[in-house]
Order: C-alpha cells, then sequence, then structure tokens
C-alpha cells in the first residue's frame, strides 16, 4: 500500500507494503472501521465505494460493539444486517460448579 502513511499505523501486524488494495480490501475496510481515527475514516470513505464498505460491516464479526454502532448508524445500515450485533446463538452454559 504504498503512499497510504496516514494508515500504515493500523497495520501494526502486516506489513502495509505488500497489501494490495484490491485484493486485501475487505482486511484493509474492516481494520480501518475498527481502529481508524478521523482521518483514516476519511481515507477509506475516498478510496472505497459505500457498497464495499457495508459489504465489509455486514459480512465480518470481528467489529467491537461501540464500532459496529457507529457505523452501522454513519451507513444508515440495519442493526438486524450486522453479525456482530446480533445476539449469540449459543446459550449461556449451565454451571456444573456453583462456586
Amino acid at each position: 500500500m504504498q503512499g497510504y502513511q496516514t494508515i500504515q499505523k493500523y497495520f501494526w501486524d502486516v506489513d502495509p507494503a505488500k497489501l494490495d488494495r484490491e485484493k486485501d480490501h475487505v482486511f484493509i475496510i474492516s481494520r480501518i472501521l475498527e481502529y481508524g481515527d478521523f482521518v483514516a475514516a476519511r481515507w477509506l470513505l475516498k478510496a472505497y465505494p459505500l457498497p464495499l464498505i457495508k459489504q465489509a460491516l455486514t459480512t465480518k464479526r470481528n467489529f467491537s460493539r461501540a464500532s459496529a454502532q457507529f457505523w452501522q448508524q454513519y451507513l444508515g445500515l440495519q442493526k438486524r444486517n450486522i453479525p456482530c450485533l446480533q445476539k449469540s446463538s449459543q446459550k449461556i452454559p449451565v454451571r456444573l460448579w456453583p462456586h
């Protein structure tokens, strides 16, 4: 990702130079949606079309509730379409040991 100095700090665990903006779009969008600041969000909205950004939010489950709720409101999406805002389908296990 040459020339993207404003967002490189959000890719601490990968070599940003090896990211391909087209092939790695879901990863890049998801990372900025979750961790990005105002400058990074502005870059994201200019770099990718809204349908791709919405797709990342509605298909990935690894967003925090705060980030997901912010972007859900900002992008005008229905809460029911965002996986990480749904209740878990797993039941809470009953404790075997009461203490």
